[in-house]
């Protein structure tokens, strides 16, 4: 496959701003009026959720299926590399790495939280019952067992393959050129990387938020520190600084 020379950085200034643009709109709605933009996401949420749930359950079942394929098939040995690449960690740190990212603080959590809260509010069917915990438990293994795994496998293979087997630049975007050729470096490519910064950044404020919450717990029980939100804003901070210092 070739590919024409990767773009110089205002291509990546336009999407900084662009994706600064759209999140602080979505900064300053949630400080203007929160209970607004909440009541907006839901609804959002609902029509979603009311009209594409089968898509979304189909489409993490086709990833799994196409990961799985791709592994024993001819292409699970294509190195995501030059042909010369060496590894630089040993397949049980590699492992060891992307089980942490992948699951981390989701699953100290959540791998008892999320069967309880299924357990006494099911989506469907009686609470505190017998059906309630095989519902319960069926949610919960579709949420932390292969199926996320499987979106992760996918979009990293992309992501790695066009990075550093064709050396485009590591953006969702690359993983388009494919389908999109020079157009994967106009405006629809930025689009596609303004809509994944915005994807990632308030997922990970998600998990971030979560995680803030658990480690202010743990601190409040082991040294009686104060649960209130300044005190987790100030656990999101050195957590930031940790990170982007590394």
């Amino acid at each position: 496959m070739s590919h024409p020379p990767v773009p110089g950085r205002a291509n990546d200034r336009g999407v900084f701003l662009a994706s600064v643009l759209v999140i602080g709109v979505f900064l300053a709605a949630g400080l203007v009026a929160p209970s607004a933009l909440g009541k907006a996401i839901g609804q959002v949420q609902s029509f979603l959720l009311g009209n594409f749930a089968w898509l979304y359950l189909m489409s993490v079942a086709a990833f799994l299926v196409f990961a799985v394929w791709l592994g024993f098939s001819k292409y699970g040995s294509v190195k995501l590399g030059k042909p010369d690449d060496k590894p630089e960690y040993s397949n049980l740190a590699w492992f060891a790495m992307l089980f942490a990212c992948g699951m981390g603080i989701g699953l100290v959590f959540w791998s008892i939280a999320e069967p309880m809260y299924h357990y006494m509010g099911p989506p469907f069917g009686t609470a505190n019952s017998p059906e309630a915990v095989s519902i319960a438990m069926r949610y919960t293994f579709f949420h932390w067992g292969l199926h996320p795994w499987a979106i992760y496998i996918v979009v990293g293979l992309a992501l790695a393959y066009f990075g550093f087997a064709k050396g485009l630049p590591f953006c969702i975007s690359s993983t388009l050129y494919p389908l999109l050729g020079d157009k994967t470096f106009g405006p629809i490519g930025k689009a596609a990387n303004v809509l994944a910064v915005f994807a990632t950044l308030f997922g990970c404020a998600t998990s971030l938020g979560l995680g803030s919450m658990q480690i202010n717990g743990g601190l409040n029980l082991l040294y009686g520190v104060p649960v209130g939100t300044v005190t987790q804003i100030l656990i999101i901070a050195v957590i930031t600084s940790i990170a982007v210092k590394i």
